[in-house]
């Protein structure tokens, strides 16, 4: 098939005009755009002067070495204060290691794979100190392994053994520490992305659908692919570019992260696949609106149950939205890895499936 630029042009051109018949539809656009602006001019203001040498030193305690112990170790950050040393390495009185005077720990049991640990260790009676610490630790922990693992977290007072409180203490605190200007860039990204490349094309296509629109362009020289392409060009720039404005507003450096760029491709055209699914198969702008909020829920519904059913797990790896936020998370907190780029390639195939499943879903039904 060969595509006609000027044939493509002028298809593009009529999105923009359908586009610009409802700018409402961008009201959210703004909106999300504005958060950001709140989130870049409010957050950055809080420094941290005089903090600094406040913040206790915090040890990282081993038991094995493995390939997750050596990515840590290659990102201990200069703030908060943090020392990776082995368990061996460690001074010990008794049962315990000796910490010293009036510095906390964390000490990670990864060698029964089963059942990891993370004990975490404070001195005096400031078990909130280690807010700083776990916010480093959660972040690179889910650069590295694509999601927060399951550990069983006790919180252990300096000098005693046994937990301050049974079950898992500091794990209902994991979200928040997760909570930084990645994640939440993150999830901006991914609510572009949704907005423009699924949500916007399903309304727009299911109303020209319903308005016999798409019919008539089916008799116009215009072929199946060229108008498939237009769509794609026009909402697969439309997202890319408000993704761009919301990087640059909260973290300008990250606009030269080359697996930032080729993740929110890859996964915008995933989002594409998705809304000329729901668009082929709904008659009505009300259907797809249904539709939609249908597959939202399920994904959600997804995602909670794979934290405890196999069969729910395999479903999410074939989910390109879980692959994706992950991998978008990853770019913007260290900027990318070996294991980051062979994920994304592995989100490649997710989102080719897609792909061909929607053209030919949109040959069969896109023009009803």
């Amino acid at each position: 098939m060969i595509f006609r630029p000027a044939m493509l042009r002028v298809l593009w051109c009529k999105e923009w005009l359908r586009l610009r018949k409802q700018p409402t539809a961008l009201l959210l656009l703004g909106l999300l755009t504005a958060v950001s602006i709140l989130i870049a001019t409010g957050g950055p203001q809080l420094t941290r002067s005089g903090v600094e040498a406040k913040l206790p030193t915090c040890w990282l305690v081993y038991d094995s070495d493995n390939a997750w112990v050596t990515y840590l170790k290659e990102r201990i950050p200069t703030h908060p204060p943090i020392k990776m040393v082995a368990a061996a390495d460690m001074p010990r009185r008794g049962n315990g290691y000796v910490y010293p005077s009036g510095d906390c720990g964390m000490e990670l049991y990864t060698a029964d794979k089963k059942h990891p640990r993370l004990v975490f260790r404070y001195p005096g009676t400031q078990p909130n100190l280690f807010f700083p610490y776990t916010q480093w630790f959660w972040g690179e922990t889910v650069a590295f392994i694509g999601e927060t693992p399951a550990f069983h977290q006790v919180v252990v007072p300096m000098g005693r053994s046994s937990p301050q409180a049974p079950g898992d203490v500091l794990k209902q605190t994991a979200l928040s520490d997760l909570m930084t200007i990645e994640m939440v860039g993150s999830l901006l990204l991914y609510g572009v992305q949704f907005f423009c490349c699924a949500y916007l094309l399903i309304s727009l296509t299911s109303q020209e659908r319903e308005r016999g629109t798409m019919l008539a362009l089916a008799l116009t020289p215009a072929s199946t692919l060229e108008i498939l392409l237009a769509k794609c060009l026009f909402h697969g720039s439309l997202s890319v570019t408000m993704c761009g404005i919301i990087v640059a507003i909260l973290m300008p450096a990250a606009l030269a992260q080359p697996l930032l760029w080729a993740t929110l491709f890859v996964s915008s055209v995933g989002f594409l696949s998705l809304g000329i699914i729901l668009s082929s198969l709904a008659k009505t702008q009300a259907t797809a609106a249904l539709l939609t909020l249908c597959y939202m829920l399920g994904v959600a519904l997804v995602f909670h149950l794979s934290r405890g059913w196999a069969g729910f797990a395999m479903i999410r790896e074939l989910m390109f939205e879980h692959r994706g936020f992950l991998l978008v998370f990853a770019s913007l907190k260290s900027g990318g890895s070996v294991i980051a780029w062979m994920r994304l390639g592995s989100l490649a195939v997710v989102v080719l499936g897609w792909a061909t499943l929607a053209t030919q879903v949109f040959r069969r039904y896109g023009w009803r």
